[in-house]
């Protein structure tokens, strides 16, 4: 696991004396992260619909493309996506965004960070 190491300065001027504060915050890196849509891919037929689930992160927002099907939810680990009649061979590609805050560090400093996946179907 990677950690980073951050220093903060504060600086605030009180009576004409400036006054300065360090503090340090430590976090994951993002390559600590990893953000996983079961099923990750496959076929699709048209009309179809296939349940989703998002894991290894919080808060999570979902995303495709609008004119090869729609999702039952934007937000939420699990999701249903149907795929609109479609030619064969049309690529459908659903993405899931997790973002959020949390508590780290040596010092409980909070920090956000966004981590993103994609699952790609294949219409028959």
């Amino acid at each position: 696991m990677t950690r980073n190491r951050s220093l903060f300065l504060l600086g605030i001027v009180f009576a004409g004396a400036l006054f300065v504060a360090a503090t340090g915050c430590e976090t994951d890196s993002a390559s600590d992260i990893a953000i996983n849509i079961s099923p990750a891919g496959g076929e699709l037929n048209a009309g179809q619909t296939i349940r989703l689930t998002a894991s290894g992160g919080w808060n999570y927002r979902w995303s495709c493309d609008q004119n090869k099907g729609y999702l039952s939810s934007t937000t939420g680990s699990t999701v249903n996506y149907t795929a609109f009649p479609a030619s064969s061979n049309t690529t459908h590609t659903i993405t899931v965004t997790a973002v959020g805050s949390s508590q780290g560090g040596t010092n409980g400093t909070a920090f956000a960070s966004s981590y993103t996946a994609s699952a790609t179907f294949q219409s028959k």
